[in-house]
This record gives C-alpha cells, structure tokens and sequence, in this order.
C-alpha cells in the first residue's frame, strides 16, 4: 500500500504555498512548487481620506509612503527612527 507521501509525489502536478521569498529568506524550491504569496489579500476599494489628499498635495518634494504591513508596529520603534523618517 502507497503512503500519503508516495501518492503526494506521484498525482501532485504543483503545489501552490502561500509565501514570498521577500519578507523570507530564499530556498530552492522544486520546479512544481509556485510561491503565490498574498493570495488571501482582498482588495478593497476604500479611497485615501481628504486628510491624507490634502497632506500629499501640499508636499512639494513629493511624498514617500512606507509600509511595514502587519509584522512590525509603528509603535514598536524608538522615537528617533520615527523622527528620522518624517
């Protein structure tokens, strides 16, 4: 009798997991393996507030947003980084 792995490796033409190698270190991965990282992520079509417009339309020089998504919390930074990046 086959075991699970067996029948896996034999009627598995890929195998899609959830992951990206940016936020992970890399590894090789088998040619039937495909990364789809963020997959889960439903878009939304929720608009900029008038407040954030209105700060970004007076920024001469532009404006650069950064994003640590949800592994690190703004809160979590000393207040010379966050000074920094103002």
């Amino acid at each position: 009798m086959p075991t699970i792995p067996d029948i896996v490796r034999r009627r598995t033409a890929f195998i899609l997991v959830n992951s990206h190698h940016s936020p992970i270190q890399s590894r090789p991965l088998v040619p039937n393996v495909i990364e789809v990282g963020g997959l889960h992520i439903v878009r939304t079509d929720e608009k900029a507030t008038n407040e954030w417009l209105d700060y970004c339309d007076v920024c001469v020089q532009g404006v650069v947003y950064v994003s640590f998504g949800s592994l690190l919390k703004g809160t979590s930074f000393p207040d010379q980084f966050l000074t920094s990046m103002v």
